[in-house]
């Protein structure tokens, strides 16, 4: 490595607590492992991105750079270190070097620091919010070991990555430790989250991309999804990982045969994927009232936290299949057509924007009741009278006109009825 020199203290003394303490999964599109950061009260996490930036495989994780309001992603790859900012004043302080030109790393608490000539770049890794219902082993020590394999020995950090996504091993091991003999051949799949042989998933989106890895004794040499070939990039000869393009979910539920073909013979996953739908309880909305409940159930959407329409909170009903039934009560609408916006919130975070119609119609008047008892059918102008109500009480006078009309006893109970 040249000039370069790693100090690597901090990790020595932590090597006694290495614990999965990172979860391979996707993030922001790319294959990632994510690393829990265990705040006061609050449970984040940093995301480590396996992406190709500047012509070469190289992983990629969100910073702050240590100077204003500056902060972007920072790329250490094999030859290769690059800061390019996000969020700061004109996108300015980007920059590009070789690892042969660094002067010198050295780790900080959550970040690190290196010299290029006269000029010291220092960054602190900068976390996301990620809810969990409980509290996890922080992955601190894990990311920095981490950190500290990419600076020291690239092909090694690589490898060592491609072992942990592929789960053959479930912690980093500092550099110099004995090889390990591969693990279970097969397909993992990260994206959409939970699939495996033989179950039924959430897309939680419209469309469809598949993301994964495929690890075998011998050389990958591609994968198929559906009988077509699908995009792979190399993480180690016998670890590969393949995306597919996004697929439109065209309906309800669409079936993925993944098959993965490598010198020692195949592998398959089966699994079934269903598309983010809302069904509600009555359709068309419609009520004569100032007010509606809307009822209904999220199928696809995964695991719901929170619904709201019209800001309202809705009461959530968890089913066996892993739908999720809402109820909101009490949502104002005025004569006419309503469209009332409504947000679906993930346990992740995400948040899904929907809208709802609902049709307001005036209650039913007397004067029309009273046309309508010798026009109508029966069956008919039960059917109004059930949805739309009336707007008037059943009195003596009322009554009258409308046993004058024709209505019998049957007919006038229900009136009475839709007056409530």
């Amino acid at each position: 490595m040249g000039k370069l020199q790693f100090t690597c203290s901090v990790f020595l003394i932590l090597l006694a607590r290495l614990a999965p303490a990172q979860v391979p999964t996707a993030h922001d599109g790319e294959l990632a492992l994510g690393f829990a950061h265990n705040r006061v009260g609050q449970t984040t996490t940093w995301f480590v991105d396996y992406v190709e930036h500047a012509g070469e495989p190289a992983f990629r994780i969100s910073v702050h750079h240590f100077h204003a309001e500056c902060a972007g992603y920072l790329y250490i790859g094999k030859t290769k270190i690059a800061y390019t900012p996000a969020v700061t004043p004109g996108q300015k302080d980007g920059f590009q070097v070789a690892r042969s030109d660094l002067n010198g790393s050295s780790s900080r608490y959550s970040g690190f620091r290196f010299i290029v000539g006269a000029k010291t770049q220092q960054f602190a890794f900068l976390s996301e919010p990620v809810k969990r219902a409980a509290p996890v082993q922080d992955g601190r020590a894990q990311l920095m070991l981490f950190v500290s394999l990419m600076m020291s020995d690239f092909d090694l950090a690589q490898t060592e990555f491609g072992r942990i996504v592929a789960g053959w091993q479930p912690a980093f091991s500092p550099a110099g430790a004995p090889k390990q003999a591969p693990g279970v051949a097969g397909i993992r799949v990260f994206s959409p989250r939970g699939a495996a042989e033989g179950t039924l998933v959430d897309s939680t989106r419209d469309s469809l991309q598949v993301m994964g890895v495929v690890a075998q004794p011998t050389p990958v040499r591609g994968v198929l999804m559906n009988g077509q070939p699908i995009l792979t990039r190399p993480i180690t000869a016998n670890i590969l990982e393949f995306q597919s393009a996004p697929v439109q979910l065209q309906s309800a539920s669409i079936a993925i045969n993944l098959l993965s073909i490598c010198d020692s013979g195949q592998s398959q996953l089966m699994f079934t994927v269903r598309k983010p739908t809302i069904t509600y309880a009555n359709t068309p909305l419609r009520t004569p009232d100032a007010t509606a409940d809307v009822k209904g159930t999220l199928t696809g959407y995964g695991e719901i936290e929170r619904v709201e329409l019209d800001g309202k909170a809705a009461t959530l009903t968890r089913n066996p299949d892993n739908s999720v039934g809402f109820e909101t009560a009490g949502i104002p609408v005025d004569l006419g057509k309503n469209t009332v916006p409504g947000t679906i919130v993930s346990a992740d975070g995400a948040r899904h924007s929907f809208s709802v119609v609902i049709e307001r119609r005036p209650r039913l008047s007397l004067d029309f009741v009273r046309r309508a008892v010798p026009t109508l059918s029966r069956t008919r102008l039960l059917e109004l009278l059930d949805e739309y109500g009336v707007d008037f009480e059943l009195d003596e006078g009322t009554t009258k006109q409308l046993k004058a009309a024709g209505a019998d006893q049957t007919l006038l109970e229900a009136i009475a009825e839709a007056a409530h």
